[in-house]
């Protein structure tokens, strides 16, 4: 996805630290969400995230307050990561 100045939104997939990186600028993109849902679909080798402000059974809690200017969230899941490869 793009945003109109050119930017593009991403998530970074870490193998080596088994984390998913989400920048700060794609979560503004979401609207600063409470809660992030990853969505996988593996025949497609595809990764979706969908923003929600309540939680859910397979939601991740945002803390926006301890993200800096320059920081993104991280989710470690080594399994995740495994199941990606």
């Amino acid at each position: 996805m793009k945003h109109d100045l050119g930017i593009t939104v991403t998530i970074a997939v870490d193998f080596k630290k088994n984390r998913l990186r989400i920048h700060k600028y794609t979560l503004g993109h979401l609207g600063n969400p409470d809660y992030l849902q990853l969505l996988v679909n593996p025949k497609g080798m595809q990764i979706a995230i969908y923003g929600d402000e309540q939680k859910t059974r397979d939601g991740h809690r945002v803390n926006l307050k301890k993200l800096t200017s320059d920081n993104s969230y991280e989710l470690y899941s080594k399994s995740l990561i495994i199941q990606l490869r």
